[in-house]
């Protein structure tokens, strides 16, 4: 390095010496004031900006000052960039810093704790995640964060169109943030969020990925790391983890162990809402590098308030992370075939592996990128008449390294998150998990055991156990119901008709007109388009869809439309193609259509709020017991049991039965609780019956030869939470009149408490 950036780097450090005492300083004044003593995490969150606007104010001022306060005459080929450019970016590098330490810490840790005293183990595991991330820091800020960018020069209304296209998607976005804030704070915890954010907690804290193999770590990690910064007992001392059993583990770590599970639960789901805003980002990027400004604006208006993301982007799920993976690897693999760079194969391929450590379901990109190649070299060898054979031989070769960067990087992610599983722990699961009357599973199963003897490989065999976990479930089936239909296996028409149900009317108005406008335009230009871009337009933004859509259709994992959630940031993309033509030539009759579907679309959420988890669109109006189309996470996934406990206060009932789906605990928003299921038989008084319970107990009743909820037909209930849990209040009269029947006996004594806290 030229002595220059030696004096830069040692301002840095001066820098970063007076960072850490700001940091410092900051949080333990904040620890006085006596709202922060009970709030610690939200003062280290303070602290935390205030010592990032302070590195980014000394390193602008001082470090950098000659790459901030540059003029643009000294170089006439470049220009700056604003003072907020400068500051997201740098607070871009300083977060993935956080990240980065954090993450060399843990691995470092893992590595030395079983030979060195644990205080060296901690100093060793401080001093190498500083001194790289120090690194990363000077580095990113000098050759990134501080660059200059070419010169542009643009017209009074071009910078006017970035001006407003920037405060629009500020406004949408921070819109949509706001909502999924206000939501959050009134859902209990769904049925997963327990897994999930005890799995990620023993991730992060331990380095131990016992209870939930069936996920991959990422979505899980992120949830998990703020809770590191909150006073908890441990997860180990949680019921359930010796046996891994996530859900006992999970529930007992969130209600009873002494922790603060409200506390917890927002935590936890503050990092899901930056995954919202990197969809969101990735949304408006795609729009805009595919239409014009205006266009990624209206696209990102119905994305911003799409009621799927409004209902579980702020939950701690693998859902909306897939949503992610999808688009931001299918995004960048497009750059890759329309620029075949190293430095876009590497990114392409990093982003692949990013996607499959958000979910399994990534897996799909595979056939959908092999099938997104095939289509480039049809598109390029009609309009350039490239060797079809020959060129799409070397996309599969660079397909196949893209492969080996994301299985490289999702191994690296899988060697600290299961260093500390006990092998004895790793050979329970694969004997638990890996069963199948297939032929190949019985060496599978050894190929997995020989893999968990060795710490190093074992994060591979603990990779391809939890894609076995996925398939082997997908094909073995789930619960299903649908308008009145059960199956304990699949409804194949499931997917269609509840996305038909559950999406907003006005996307898919948007995503039929721009299916009808492609066609019209394919037919009358013929088989080839007049251009490129907008051939490969069509193709990357349909292919995602269609091919999902055809896998859901033969899978078996009808658990709600949130699995179609990968394809929505595509379905809207998609609309772009009809959202031209509406704004076309500032008609004033089209762009009227447009405002009409936008009030539609605002209207529409606006009443719904904040049930979006059970949101119908307008097609269901004539069914207002919306229990009767869909349950399960479409409609009930446990997200109303504060609401149910509000309306318990506000109605002074002070006993009341409460058959309960989901990962919130009713006994400890409200008292007066008795827990009850569909087998207890028929009761008086009150009963709140979770939707789910209530439709699955038909199938079950019978299967399993027990009472049914089919004696509470005959009944109305006297209110309804949130769609989702159904209040009845039954008198003997009521009983006497209209009395319950079954063909099957009571096979076991009513339960007395919700969950016995003794049991955990």
């Amino acid at each position: 390095m030229s002595s220059r950036v030696h004096i830069q780097f040692a301002k840095f450090l001066t820098v970063g010496i007076v960072n850490t005492a700001v940091d410092w300083v900051v949080f333990f004044v904040l620890t006085l004031l006596p709202f922060f003593v009970t709030h610690r995490p939200l003062a280290k969150a303070l602290s935390f900006v205030a010592a990032v606007v302070n590195s980014f104010l000394l390193n602008s001022y001082w470090t950098f000052r000659k790459e901030f306060h540059a003029e643009q005459h000294t170089d006439p080929e470049r220009e700056h960039r604003t003072k907020w450019e400068y500051f997201v970016r740098f607070c871009v590098v300083s977060v993935l810093g956080w990240v980065l330490n954090t993450t060399l810490y843990s691995v470092v840790f893992a590595l030395s704790s079983d030979t060195l005293p644990m205080r060296i183990a901690d100093l060793l595991g401080l001093a190498f995640a500083s001194g790289v991330v120090m690194a990363w820091n000077f580095f990113g800020n000098k050759f990134w964060t501080y660059t200059q960018r070419k010169i542009q020069t643009l017209s009074a209304e071009e910078r006017r169109s970035r001006k407003w296209f920037i405060i629009g998607a500020t406004v949408l976005i921070v819109l949509q943030l706001g909502i999924s804030v206000a939501v959050m704070r009134g859902d209990s915890a769904t049925i997963d969020e327990v897994a999930h954010i005890a799995d990620g907690y023993a991730i992060v804290a331990h380095q131990d990925y016992r209870l939930n193999p069936e996920h991959p770590p990422l979505t899980k990690v992120l949830a998990a790391l703020p809770l590191r910064f909150m006073e908890l007992r441990d997860i180990t001392e949680a019921r359930g983890w010796e046996e891994h059993n996530q859900w006992i583990a999970g529930r007992a770590f969130l209600y009873f162990i002494g922790n603060d599970a409200d506390q917890m639960l927002f935590v936890a789901r503050l990092p899901m809402l930056v995954l919202l805003l990197v969809l969101d980002i990735y949304v408006l990027l795609f729009a805009r590098e595919r239409f014009s400004r205006r266009v990624a604006l209206v696209i990102l208006f119905f994305f911003a308030l799409a009621p799927e993301l409004l209902a579980h982007g702020h939950l701690v799920t693998t859902d909306v992370g897939a949503a992610v993976g999808f688009t931001a690897a299918t995004f960048h693999f497009s750059h890759f075939l329309q620029k075949q760079t190293r430095r876009n194969l590497i990114i392409a391929g990093a982003a692949l592996g990013v996607a499959q450590l958000l979910k399994f379901s990534a897996v799909l990109l595979l056939p959908i990128d092999l099938v997104l190649i095939v289509l480039w070299c049809v598109i390029q060898k009609r309009k350039n008449g490239v060797r079809f054979a020959q060129h799409c031989g070397k996309l599969f070769l660079q397909f196949a390294a893209m492969c080996v960067i994301a299985l490289s990087l999702v191994w690296l992610v899988y060697i600290p998150s299961t260093w500390n599983t006990p092998v004895e722990v790793e050979h329970a699961l694969i004997d638990q998990f890996v069963i199948s009357d297939a032929t190949w599973v019985p060496a599978f199963r050894e190929q997995l055991h020989a893999l968990a003897d060795r710490p190093i490989i074992r994060a591979v065999g603990h990779y391809a156990l939890g894609v076995y976990m996925v398939f082997k479930r997908v094909e073995e089936g789930n619960t299903t119901f649908i308008l009145g239909q059960f199956s304990d296996k699949t409804i194949w028409w499931f997917f269609p008709v509840a996305w038909v149900m559950k999406t907003a009317i006005p996307i898919m108005l948007l995503f039929s007109g721009s299916m009808f406008l492609v066609l019209r335009n394919r037919l009358r230009r013929g088989r080839i388009s007049t251009a490129v871009k907008e051939q490969w337009t069509t193709v990357v933004f349909l292919t995602p869809v269609a091919l999902y859509w055809l896998v859901t259709l033969f899978g078996s994992l009808n658990l709600g439309v949130r699995h179609l959630l990968p394809t929505l940031p595509f379905v809207l993309l998609f609309s772009g193609e009809i959202v031209i033509w509406l704004l076309a030539l500032r008609n004033r009759k089209r762009m009227g259509i447009l405002a009409a579907l936008m009030v539609w679309m605002a209207v529409s959420v606006g009443v719904a709020y904040p049930h979006y988890l059970s949101y119908f669109n307008e097609f269901t109006i004539l069914q207002p017991k919306k229990y009767e189309l869909l349950v399960d996470s479409s409609l009930d996934w446990g997200q109303d049991a504060k609401r149910l406990a509000k309306y318990v206060e506000d109605s002074e009932i002070d006993e009341i039965y409460v058959d309960y789906f989901g990962g919130g605990q009713p006994d400890r928003f409200m008292s007066g609780v008795t827990n009850w299921h569909s087998y207890d038989g028929p009761v008086t008084g009150y009963l709140a019956v979770s939707a789910t319970f209530y439709q699955f107990s038909l199938l079950y009743g019978e299967k399993e030869g027990r009472w049914s909820y089919d004696w509470l037909r005959s009944f109305e209930p006297i209110a309804v939470i949130g769609n989702s849990i159904l209040v009845y209040h039954i008198s003997e009269d009521d009983l006497r009149e209209a009395p319950p029947t079954s063909p099957y006996p009571i096979t076991q004594p009513p339960s007395e408490n919700i969950v016995d806290p003794d049991y955990f």
